[in-house]
């Protein structure tokens, strides 16, 4: 074979094998879509989903929480798992309630939820406004009461996605959809 033949048959190999690779991605990418579409989105619930394998029979899952503080304000997106499995069945979300505590977010939830309810006589008086600007004084709260006060918060949140699953999750649809997922 000569070389021009070599050099020829090397390059119909790369587009099959490049062929191969973008079948692939777009069966990942058909798979991940198909598994989003059998979770939430909404309620809350208003990220794109992202999956990774972590067992033969389980799914990742990762999305975030939208937090409205007690104004109707949205605030930010509180990160969340939760673990799918082929039965259809699903874990609790989980929240790193540690890494939330150290982010500006997760101040100003705990800000908000600890001012809420306050007047501005004793919101003053504990120092969380400025008693000239009246803006937040965040340093005024500590980071042991900010992590204690997100652990209460997530309880709550947790709960509230745990029945956003439950009131939307068809079990057999998402279990056919993890499925797919774990065989590409």
């Amino acid at each position: 074979m000569n070389r021009l033949a070599k050099r020829l048959e090397r390059i119909a190999e790369e587009l099959v094998n490049e062929g191969s690779r973008t079948a692939s991605r777009r069966r990942v990418a058909s798979a991940s879509r198909d598994l989003a579409n059998q979770l939430p989105h909404g309620s809350g619930i208003d990220y794109d989903w992202s999956f990774e394998k972590v067992g033969s029979d389980s799914v990742k899952a990762e999305n975030g929480w939208h937090y409205m503080n007690p104004n109707g304000y949205y605030v930010g997106g509180i990160p969340f798992t939760v673990i799918l499995k082929t039965d259809g069945s699903f874990g609790d979300p989980q929240f790193d309630v540690g890494e939330l505590a150290k982010s500006e977010l997760g101040k100003e939830i705990a800000f908000d939820i600890m001012s809420n309810g306050l007047t501005n006589d004793e919101a003053e008086e504990r120092g969380l406004y400025d008693s000239a600007t009246g803006e937040p004084n965040y340093d005024a709260v500590s980071d042991e009461d900010i992590k204690d006060t997100l652990e209460w918060e997530i309880r709550d949140l947790s709960d509230h996605v745990w029945e956003v699953f439950s009131g939307y999750v068809t079990p057999a649809k998402l279990g056919a959809a993890v499925k797919t997922f774990l065989e590409d």
